[in-house]
């Protein structure tokens, strides 16, 4: 199909691409920094906050806000992406021999599309002619 999706997360992937991206200590060291500290404060031996791991409430804050962030950028992206893909074209029927519209997610590979002067189209699309 030429259905277009530049959005990054589906319902499933969300959360573990989100943990993944927040706590990968090449991109976000200090996260994964403040991650390891609130472990250690979890312990009572060697923690000065008697147990209670009280960075984690800072670091959920601040994760939590770039999650929402990104969930919302990528909401744009899907909203985007749907406009793109119900666009109308002209695509030739074989039987007809008549251009018909259709959408453009729903154009295959081996349709004959029409486009018309100054029309947005994708560029995989193969130029045969023009007037």
């Amino acid at each position: 199909t030429n259905k277009v999706h530049t959005h990054r997360y589906t319902l499933l992937t969300f959360l573990p691409m989100q943990i993944y991206e927040q706590l990968n200590p090449v991109r976000k060291f200090a996260n994964f920094y403040f991650l390891c500290v609130g472990c250690l404060q979890a312990v009572p031996q060697i923690s000065v906050t008697g147990g209670v791991p009280v960075l984690f409430g800072p670091l959920l804050f601040v994760t939590g806000v770039d999650a929402i962030t990104k969930l919302y950028e990528d909401w744009q992206r899907r909203r985007t992406d749907a406009i793109t893909n119900r666009q109308a074209t002209q695509v030739l029927d074989p039987e007809s021999r008549a251009f018909e519209p259709r959408r453009w997610d729903e154009v295959r590979v081996g349709d004959v599309v029409s486009v018309r002067n100054r029309e947005i189209f994708p560029a995989d699309l193969l130029l045969l002619g023009a007037m």
